[in-house]
């Protein structure tokens, strides 16, 4: 079952390429799901809820932005 994985130097490239898009998301889903140690998957548990919640506090800006905006011109 182990030989069916990409290799590992494959999956650790295309997830740090600066160009790769939805590349590096897939490489590093698939990094977590089939390389990560416990404490690895810990650390990228919770860079995703930072990022989750600075895009949430992003839109909750731009949506306050834009209703004042609206408000603003009546």
């Amino acid at each position: 079952m182990d030989n069916d994985k990409i290799p590992i130097e494959r999956v650790l490239e295309d997830m740090h390429n600066p160009n790769g898009g939805v590349v590096s998301w897939a490489a590093r889903d698939y990094y977590y799901q089939n390389y990560a140690t416990p404490k690895e998957r810990k650390r990228m548990d919770r860079e995703d809820k930072i990022q989750t919640i600075f895009a949430i506090l992003i839109a909750v800006c731009f949506l306050v932005i834009v209703a004042a905006g609206i408000l603003i011109q009546f």
